[in-house]
C-alpha cells in the first residue's frame, strides 16, 4: 500500500481524498491546508492526520508519496515539490 500525504485541502484535494478512499493500493495518512479550521472537519471525517504547514509532511516517515493540490501554479521547481524530492518521496503536482 502507498501512503499518501496531501498539500491542499481545498476543492480539488478533498476530490482526491474521496477518490482515493476505497482504494486498496493507496490510503491518505496525512494531509495539509493552511486553513486548518476548514479542513479539520474533512480530516477528521477521512481519519488522517492535519497539520497546517506543509514541511511536517515530510519528516513523517509513514508517507510514501506526496500530492501537491493546490492554487498556486505548481511546477517541477515548487518549493513543495523540490522539497518532497530531496526527501526522495514521489511528488504528484497537481493544477487545478
Amino acid at each position: 500500500m502507498i501512503r499518501i500525504g496531501i498539500i491542499g485541502l481545498g476543492w480539488w484535494g478533498k476530490q482526491i481524498v474521496m477518490c482515493l478512499a476505497d482504494s486498496p493500493r493507496f490510503k491518505v495518512v496525512a494531509g495539509c491546508d493552511i486553513d486548518t479550521k476548514m479542513a479539520a472537519p474533512f480530516a477528521a471525517a477521512h481519519k488522517f492526520d492535519l497539520t497546517g504547514d506543509y514541511k511536517m509532511l515530510l519528516t513523517r516517515p509513514d508517507i510514501d508519496a506526496i500530492a501537491v493540490v493546490t492554487r498556486r501554479p505548481i511546477n517541477s521547481t515548487s518549493p513543495a515539490t523540490t522539497r518532497c524530492c530531496s526527501r526522495g518521496l514521489t511528488s504528484m503536482p497537481s493544477r487545478w
